[in-house]
């Protein structure tokens, strides 16, 4: 059963599945395994708050443009910023054009810990 516990393999045919997970292996998903449309945020799993109010990726706006409420309605935010495109394609592919070194850009990612189905 050994040759079953490796991400690339496990899972049953047909099924699918649902985690917070890291930058690398969601961009593995979207990217590498060229699954256009076939990765989504899990919405409906996604906790306001998760992300512990302003997520670090947003910092880095002016200031007096900081987001600072635990409020935000990111959905809506992320889904006009994607234009009809599916979010989560979007946001990987933002996250990978930042000019950061790849460990930030995974901690930035990674920090919004939002689960992806």
């Amino acid at each position: 059963m050994d040759d079953f516990d490796t991400f690339e393999v496990s899972g049953i045919a047909g099924t699918g599945m649902e985690d917070t997970l890291s930058f690398d292996v969601a961009n593995w998903l979207i990217n590498i395994l060229r699954m256009p449309g076939k990765v989504e945020i899990a919405w409906e799993n996604y906790e306001p708050g998760r992300e512990l109010g302003t997520p670090p990726a947003l910092y880095s706006l002016p200031r007096g443009r900081r987001v600072c409420r635990g409020d935000t309605p990111w959905r809506r935010w992320l889904e006009a910023a994607a234009n009809k495109k599916a979010v989560a394609e979007w946001l990987i592919s933002r996250f990978e054009q930042l000019p950061l070194p790849p460990q930030q850009k995974a901690e930035l990612y990674e920090s919004l810990r939002v689960p992806l189905r």
